[in-house]
């Protein structure tokens, strides 16, 4: 809200213009930056006098841009179009006749021109037919070279449940019809359907970045009929709303700020015991802790990274945020986290603290600790492709009874292809077994190359080549703006859409296996 104030306050607003004579003798004068913000325009009554090269047959209207001559780009945002035109910038000499060239399609359009040594742009607004619109023009006035530290912070699990579901993880809490459960729990009747809640509780004491994404997997094997109780909401503490953006097993949700800055669902006050509660209605089938798993993975947005490089200087007009030139190296990024629970969910005769792991250098890396153990004899690692058929890897001795802190750690050298699950088997002396919940990695997406980013025709994605995904381009509000099926290496045509932040996401089957912001900036040098 802030950044809209100081756009309109520093925009100059100008009312419409119906002189009948506007022409190379007499255009409309404007300044670059700030930016200028002109409503009510039209073409009625206009001359038909736009170079002939360029021209369409009709009126014509046309602006006298005013830029310092290191000026990069100028950035042209066409609001509430009545109809289609064409904006033509030459560079110089208003009747030039180089055709510098854009369709304009009715609505809102952003456009970004490639500008360079000139004082004086004429850009032409051309249409066969009368047009009424509001246009708003800025610009790259000047290139600078910055080193902006990485301020992200660390976002983190935080220990706020008041009624957690499992006494060592007191960052979450489940209900079931509006009932605190906890380990091990039962969710009844059958077959009916009921209402599962889940709070999460983060926090980050030293940054800007927040939670973004929350993706829910339940076992199909144990639910049915899963719906989000909403599907769209206002945000718990950024000013957005968080929008339910897939449907039947693997739930997910994103959060879009009111700004489209690509921001998470914090404001850094409070910064510490921040809930987010997510409900569905499903129907349990089950109260076998085999089917009944459910995995909640969370990413932050990547608000706040560091960056070294130029960056351009100027303003950007009303309803193209983001716009300025951007050419360097980021430092931090996306951020995850990921817990489950399942139902019964019967806990081992252990207390784990935590139960990780992490895809590197063509291994997977597993470790877990422990805060007590009572009569363990040994883990065993176990792995499954499917989250259903499990297999065993490799024993590892335990503590036997321990009430101190133990830190175990294991490499699969040989890890699947794509997404596995992993799991703790735990027996004791006296040969009783009991099973950790599992965890999910994935190496896809370290094998996926997406790029160039920014982009300004074509974004190529290089894919594995073992298996079919699906693709999803989504705008700044969530809406899906491009999608295909493939393998190997593929492309989305950019070149149509508008400038601006979008993202890109990727499923292998019903797994969301990346997601990542795009920056579509046309013309760029």
């Amino acid at each position: 809200m802030k950044k809209l104030i100081i756009i309109l306050l520093l925009s100059l607003v100008q009312p419409s213009i119906l002189d009948a004579q506007i022409s190379c003798a007499n255009p409309i004068q404007v300044d670059l930056c700030p930016s200028v913000y002109l409503t009510h325009q039209t073409n009625a009554g206009a001359q038909d006098d736009a170079p002939s090269a360029c021209n369409i047959s009709g009126e014509d209207l046309v602006y006298e841009i005013f830029a310092p001559q290191s000026a990069l780009h100028i950035y042209i945002s066409v609001m509430n179009a009545t109809g289609a035109m064409k904006l033509t910038l030459n560079t110089g000499s208003c009747t030039a006749a180089t055709c510098n060239t854009y369709n304009i399609l009715p609505g809102n359009s952003t456009i970004a021109f490639n500008v360079s040594s000139a004082n004086y742009y004429y850009l032409w607004v051309d249409a066969s037919s009368t047009v009424e619109y509001d246009i708003s023009i800025g610009g790259d006035t000047s290139l600078q070279a910055v080193s902006v530290p990485n301020t992200q912070g660390l976002l983190a699990f935080d220990h706020c449940a008041i009624y957690p579901f499992k006494i060592s993880k007191p960052f979450f809490e489940v209900k079931y019809n509006n009932t605190f459960k906890y380990l091990p729990m039962t969710l009844s009747p059958l077959n009916q359907t009921g209402q599962l809640c889940v709070s999460v509780y983060l926090k980050n004491l030293s940054g800007v970045s927040g939670a973004r994404v929350f993706q829910f997997s339940f076992n199909p094997a144990g639910f049915a009929g899963i719906v989000p109780a909403d599907t769209l909401f206002s945000g718990f503490y950024n000013t957005g709303d968080w929008k339910s953006v897939s449907t039947g097993f693997n739930q997910q949700f994103i959060f879009y700020d009111s700004l489209g800055l690509g921001r998470g669902d914090f404001d850094g006050n409070p910064n510490v015991c921040l809930k987010y509660e997510f409900c569905f209605d499903l129907i349990p089938l089950s109260n076998d802790p085999n089917l009944t798993d459910v995995a909640v993975n969370i990413y932050s947005d990547d608000y706040g990274a560091g960056f070294n490089g130029i960056v351009g200087q100027g303003c950007c007009p009303f309803g193209f945020s983001n716009c300025l030139y951007r050419s360097g190296t980021s430092s931090g990024g996306q951020a995850g986290l990921s817990f489950g629970f399942n139902d019964p969910g019967s806990g081992l005769p252990i207390e784990l603290i935590d139960f990780d792991g992490a895809y590197s250098n063509g291994e997977v890396k597993l470790n877990w600790t422990t805060a007590t153990e009572i009569n363990n004899d040994f883990f065993t690692v176990e792995r499954s492709k499917s989250g259903f058929e499990w297999i065993e890897l490799l024993n590892i001795g335990g503590a036997g009874t321990s009430s101190v802190m133990n830190t175990y750690s294991s490499i699969d050298i040989h890890p699947l292809k794509g997404i596995s699950y992993y799991r703790l088997k735990q027996t004791d002396f006296d040969g009783h077994i009991s099973r950790s919940e599992p965890i999910k990695i994935s190496n896809i997406s370290e094998r996926i190359q997406i790029y160039p980013n920014p982009v300004s025709e074509k974004i190529f994605i290089n894919l594995p080549r073992d298996n079919e995904y699906q693709l999803f381009l989504y705008s700044g509000i969530g809406e899906t703006m491009l999608h295909q099926t493939s393998i190997g290496i593929t492309n989305f045509d950019v070149s149509v859409l508008p400038e601006g932040v979008y993202f890109l996401q990727i499923y292998s089957g019903n797994e969301s296996i990346e997601f990542k912001k795009i920056i579509i900036m046309h013309n760029k040098k």
